[in-house]
């Protein structure tokens, strides 16, 4: 016969079901080693695109690593078809998604791309290079998936959005490099286009990776940041 103790057990266990296992939720340094690989093996791509932009690359990465260790965990219960159709057809007010290693939304790369062609600072080369051969909506979304479907063009946007926080936010950032990081990965996670009180609100908050419904163990995205950019720094502080 089973001691009530054990009943109890095997009815929170039945109940809560994965939910009851919060110490496996924190992002480990194995997951973040493993998309720092991934980035060394990316490394001509990145190298280039740091010498298109003048960018140092370790601070862009730091900001959209924690969404390609989501996206390793997420990425196989993933069908995007029916929702690329929508977004194709209707646009982001029906259907916006994450999309690629970095978790881009369609809604957040029209922001980045208008942003870009009003950004005067920019070389007039990137600003030609996101732009589109006609000015029909469904036409640009269709192009714009293929281009969120693509490594290249995923690095593009990370590297644009890093520019573009800078320039936007600069009255607020401060000259730390880690403060500028913590900032920025808030504001990529949270939301450029939100109130700065906003996204400095958001840099605590432990949701990270699986958002505020989940009751384990969870990290803020800026405090992953800075953990990939010490991770980076360690693997990369001598190239880039």
């Amino acid at each position: 016969m089973i001691s009530s103790q054990k009943t109890l057990l095997c009815f929170f266990v039945a109940f809560w079901g994965v939910a009851a296992l919060p110490a496996q939720t924190a992002i480990s340094d194995k997951r973040i080693e493993g998309v720092v690989a991934h980035f060394e093996a990316h490394m001509a791509l990145i190298d280039s695109l740091a010498c298109v932009f003048d960018e140092d690359a370790i601070p862009v990465l730091a900001v959209v690593g924690p969404e390609w260790v989501r996206y390793s965990m997420v990425r196989d219960l993933m069908e995007t078809a029916a929702l690329e159709f929508a977004y194709v057809r209707y646009g982001a007010e029906t259907a916006d998604f994450s999309i690629g290693p970095f978790q881009m939304k369609p809604s957040f790369v029209e922001d980045l791309e208008k942003a870009i062609q009003e950004a005067s600072y920019l070389p007039r080369h990137l600003q030609f290079s996101c732009a589109y051969s006609t000015s029909d909506p469904v036409f640009q979304r269709r192009v714009r998936i293929q281009r969120m479907k693509d490594l290249r063009w995923q690095y593009f946007y990370a590297f644009a959005f890093y520019i573009l926080s800078q320039n936007r936010f600069a009255d607020h950032l401060s000259v730390q490099t880690t403060d500028q990081i913590g900032f920025i990965a808030s504001a990529y996670n949270f939301g450029f286009t939100r109130p700065v009180a906003a996204i400095e609100n958001w840099r605590n908050a432990e949701v990270f990776p699986y958002g505020s419904a989940f009751l384990g163990r969870q990290e803020s995205y800026s405090g992953v940041a800075l953990r990939f950019y010490e991770a980076l720094q360690d693997r990369f502080g001598k190239i880039w």
